[in-house]
């Protein structure tokens, strides 16, 4: 799909993916947006897990 990340991209992503879900889990139960939050960070935590790692590519410089 996309161009591998870092490790260290891949872990943040994943880091951020986490706390994006227990601040989900943690909201009251009478919210109504509760589901679709959940719902939304478990499909980040699954992207985050899914990306691929590799090498970094250092920029290309124009003219060499």
């Amino acid at each position: 799909m996309g161009r591998p990340i870092s490790e260290a991209k891949k872990a943040d992503l994943l880091k951020r993916a986490e706390a994006r879900l227990n601040f989900a889990l943690n909201l009251p139960t009478p919210d109504v947006n509760r589901e679709a939050k959940i719902k939304a960070a478990e499909k980040a935590v699954e992207a985050a897990l899914a990306s691929k790692t590799g090498n970094e590519r250092k920029a290309k410089r124009p003219g060499r």
